[in-house]
């Protein structure tokens, strides 16, 4: 009988092999983190399911900034749910990596007649890291925040779900509440003034104005 909890470690363990091989990059908590830019972290997740003799993957990729991801969990009203989390200030699926497998699907086989070898599950890790970082570092400029700010406010994805609510707080943290204000009033592409707020949107407007007053005091925020 298969158990998968046998697979899952030796994944994982591969996983911590092959991101040795790229200098900027480490293997934590399921995902290949590159932290060089100290508050702009560049994240890979493969979303790993691990299902009876194979486990499945869908490389995603996207921007980790701690402070921002910070600030939207303290005006969520999904905090109490388990499994929710707000790590990632955007994230996409990568299918230019997802749809070019060295398989010729996106799964590793345990058992049967075609079983992934450890060769080539290192060969596809390796393939994920080369291709999802290549990608993130042309579609963010990391370097330079004002530069990543004025593209995510160009990119559609950066306003859906919560995103959008990380790309206020990041304006917020830069001290620019009239974006905002101008988002939230519909007179930005991207919303419409007329659709519902929700509870995490009126916990974000209720604390702006002590968030402006801090940013204006110290030129920080603090939650």
């Amino acid at each position: 009988i298969s158990n998968m909890a046998s697979f899952k470690p030796k994944v994982l363990a591969l996983c911590k092999k092959v991101v040795n091989e790229f200098p900027d990059w480490q293997f934590v908590g399921g995902v290949f983190i590159n932290k060089k830019v100290k508050d702009i972290h560049l994240v890979i997740n493969p979303y790993f399911i691990f299902k009876r003799d194979n486990m499945l993957f869908n490389i995603n990729g996207g921007l980790r900034m701690p402070k921002i991801s910070k600030m939207v969990s303290s005006v969520s009203h999904l905090n109490h749910v388990i499994g929710f989390n707000h790590k990632d200030t955007v994230s996409e699926q990568l299918d230019l990596v997802n749809l070019t497998t060295l398989m010729g699907c996106r799964r590793f086989r345990f058992e049967g007649d075609d079983v992934t070898s450890d060769e080539i599950m290192e060969q596809e890790i390796r393939r994920w890291i080369n291709l999802a970082s290549d990608y993130l570092n042309n579609t963010w400029p990391t370097n330079d925040i004002m530069t990543l700010v004025e593209k995510m406010r160009k990119t559609p994805r950066c306003y859906m779900g919560f995103y959008c609510v990380g790309l206020c707080c990041l304006a917020a943290s830069l001290g620019d509440f009239d974006f905002i204000k101008r988002y939230y009033a519909g007179e930005l592409p991207n919303r419409d003034a007329n659709i519902e707020l929700t509870e995490t949107d009126e916990n974000l407007l209720a604390v702006l104005p002590d968030w402006q007053k801090q940013w204006e005091t110290t030129g920080k925020i603090k939650v």
